[in-house]
């Protein structure tokens, strides 16, 4: 992977300007899921999330940051215990780091391991456009009582 030069700040702008002009708290349209592009979409206790990698996403390196891919594992596992209908937090994350990528549609699919009444156990995988692993992460979510419809 080439370094980085330059961001390309129309792009980067416009990411941001839509962000902030659609963004809501509530899931799948939050601040950060518009800023990044993400695309969410639900199949029976699965949530996949897709997204295009933009520069503005890349490391001094030239691969996607880290961070940006433990968001994206992290969201998808939330957002499936949403679309579940309970509402929880994450209390142990996680990551295992497979191969770098710079450019491209990434996948990121979670489901649940085992969902108890306080504890769930939850993965997910991140794919490039090949079906290629690039990140996988598990997580442990405390859960809590009420239940939220989505």
């Amino acid at each position: 992977m080439e370094a980085l030069k330059h961001v390309d700040r129309r792009v980067a702008r416009e990411a941001f300007e839509n962000a902030l002009a659609s963004h809501v708290q509530q899931p799948g349209a939050f601040f950060l899921a518009r800023l990044l592009g993400l695309d969410f979409s639900y199949a029976p206790q699965r949530c996949v999330i897709e997204f295009d990698i933009l520069d503005f996403m890349l490391n001094p390196r030239g691969a996607l940051h880290g961070g940006i891919v433990c968001l994206v594992l992290d969201a998808s596992m939330g957002h499936l215990m949403l679309n579940e209908g309970r509402t929880g937090a994450t209390l142990e994350l996680k990551t295992q780091f497979v191969r770098g990528v710079a450019s491209g549609r990434l996948r990121c699919e979670a489901s649940v391991l085992h969902a108890g009444e306080r504890v769930w156990f939850m993965e997910s995988r991140c794919t490039d456009p090949e079906g290629r692993l690039i990140a996988s992460a598990s997580s442990t979510w405390h859960a809590s009582r009420e239940q939220l419809t989505v």
